[in-house]
């Protein structure tokens, strides 16, 4: 089990895909930073698919929907995950700018890796000053990155189909709104059956799973942060039924909305 030396702050290394195990669709509440320094893979982040190639680097804003799907199976792999509260508050804009952006090719990458490796070094010390260095070796991380533009325009690695890009973005701004895949289908003047393999050979997911994905989210921040009644807060995310929703919530979170406010509320 990894001892938790710095609070907010995580890390990960891999070499062999096999040992991190199938990927799965998921958002929490701290930054990341992936970096890739052999191999290939696909990563979906919110509502695009991006190709992934040798000393990439992923930038993926807390709370943002994402999952990797590797091409090969040997790999070397970075992983940090860091809260806000440990990003310095000058470099905080500047972060929170950058992550908008998902693909980032440093200049340096072996001056990367050798701060990632330290990284993990600390993690075996795990002595009086390893949570200070830590601290010290994302700071520098993301200081690297603030200071030297991307080599590679995003756009170049995004590979989404141009109407599953349109249709992921739309859904992301009108969840809250009546959506179907025929709806859909008719907004981008295409055949039903055409764009629901298209959408799911682009993402990963059904339609009606990545508009239940995006609308369970905003409730559960919605009821860790207002007071609003469930009802409400089901028909604001788009439900059409309360009941509908607490059904749904439970078979995602394995929790009702009631309990879950009642864990998470701040």
């Amino acid at each position: 089990m990894k001892i938790n030396i710095l609070e907010g702050f995580d890390y990960g290394y891999a070499t062999l895909t096999s040992k991190i195990g199938p990927g799965d669709y998921h958002y929490h509440n701290t930054y990341e930073l992936y970096f890739l320094l052999k191999g290939r893979s696909e990563y979906f982040v919110k509502d695009k698919t991006y190709s992934v190639e040798e000393n990439y680097i992923v930038l993926i804003p807390k709370n943002e929907l994402h999952n990797n799907m590797y091409i090969t199976d040997k790999i070397e792999r970075y992983v940090l995950n860091f809260s806000e509260d440990l990003i310095t508050p000058s470099l905080l804009p500047v972060i929170k700018s950058l992550f908008k952006k998902p693909i980032y090719l440093p200049r340096h990458p072996n001056y990367l890796k050798r701060l990632m490796s330290d990284i993990i070094n600390e993690y075996e010390k795990n002595d009086a000053f390893s949570a200070g260095i830590l601290q010290c070796r994302l700071t520098e991380i993301l200081t690297y990155v603030a200071r030297n533009p991307s080599l590679l325009l995003p756009d170049k690695a995004e590979i989404t189909h141009p109407s599953v890009a349109k249709l992921t973005h739309y859904m992301n701004d009108n969840y809250n709104k009546s959506l179907t895949l025929e709806s859909a289908a008719q907004m981008l003047n295409m055949n039903r059956s055409y764009l629901s393999k298209l959408f799911h050979n682009n993402t990963g997911f059904t339609f009606k799973n990545y508009l239940s994905i995006i609308r369970i989210k905003h409730a559960k921040e919605l009821l860790t942060k207002t007071n609003k009644p469930i009802t409400a807060i089901a028909y604001e995310c788009g439900f059409d039924d309360s009941n509908y929703f607490s059904t749904v919530f439970k078979k995602s979170e394995e929790i009702s909305p009631l309990e879950y406010r009642r864990k998470f509320q701040i």
